[in-house]
């Protein structure tokens, strides 16, 4: 999360795409600290509230798109990353 936010501080247009965001067997999906048996991330955040914080906007997070629009979403995104951009002078 501290990686996304510092990249999207800088501009940086961050996506994410989620599946089985509730976890399995219907309970939370849990964020968990260095290993899946590890203990929760504090403060505790959820698979879907880490991946919507993650993304830069609601427009960027797309939670169980179906298969089928993927391609679609795909090539949106990668129409807004390959597109002209002007570079301040100040960045060489």
């Amino acid at each position: 999360m501290n990686s996304a936010a510092a990249a999207k501080s800088k501009g940086t247009i961050v996506y994410s795409i989620g599946y089985t965001l509730s976890g399995m067997g219907g309970s939370s999906n849990r964020c968990q600290a260095q290993s899946p048996s590890g203990p929760d991330e504090s403060p505790s955040i959820s698979a879907f509230q880490a991946l919507q914080q993650i993304a830069s906007n609601s427009t960027t997070f797309f939670n169980q798109p179906a298969v089928a629009s993927l391609n679609s979403i795909f090539s949106q995104v990668a129409a807004q990353i390959t597109g002209p951009r002007l570079i301040p002078d100040s960045t060489q």
